[in-house]
């Protein structure tokens, strides 16, 4: 009798140790699909359209930038025409990247009290025919703010101008 109990309970033991490496498999590969669909949405997004992925990271170095000089010096940096680095931020940007054509086109540019904001940084184009037609900029502005480039923080102010506003 007491053989039997024990093979008994050496089977319940067996059959939970198999249910709870079934239940472990199951979480692994639960965990793993999610992780695939992350990547895969990450990279197919970088891959599909890698100008909009390199002007959002130079956008978001600049803005950086942009903030740091006014954490040290308690102001905005001044207003420059478009590919001229602004002064006082070389400590702050890298000159080579700012006057060189943007990764949609166009050239890097600082508002300051101007265009109805305090200051704002974004592309400006010389000739307007030359910006990237509307619905890639609203794709643009989608990942960057709202998708309204009417309004929010990304805005097109204007034919071949568009800037993400730092201070309203």
């Amino acid at each position: 009798m007491r053989n039997d109990s024990r093979e008994a309970e050496s089977a319940r033991m067996a059959r939970r140790a198999a249910g709870v490496s079934f239940l472990g498999v199951l979480v692994v590969v639960v965990v793993l699909g999610i992780l695939a669909t992350a990547l895969t949405a990450r990279y197919a997004y970088a891959v599909g359209d890698p100008e909009r992925v390199a002007f959002c990271e130079q956008l978001r170095a600049h803005l950086a930038g942009i903030e740091a000089f006014h954490r040290d010096t308690g102001a905005y940096p001044p207003g420059a025409s478009a590919g001229q680095l602004p002064a006082g931020l070389d400590r702050y940007l890298d000159a080579d990247v700012w006057s060189a054509r943007t990764p949609i086109g166009g050239q890097w540019d600082l508002e300051f009290e101007g265009l109805g904001v305090r200051s704002a940084v974004g592309v400006s184009y010389a000739d307007p025919g030359a910006e990237p037609d509307a619905a890639f900029m609203r794709q643009l502005d989608a990942t960057l703010d709202d998708g309204n480039l009417e309004d929010g923080a990304f805005r097109r102010f204007g034919a071949g101008r568009y800037y993400f506003v730092v201070l309203p």
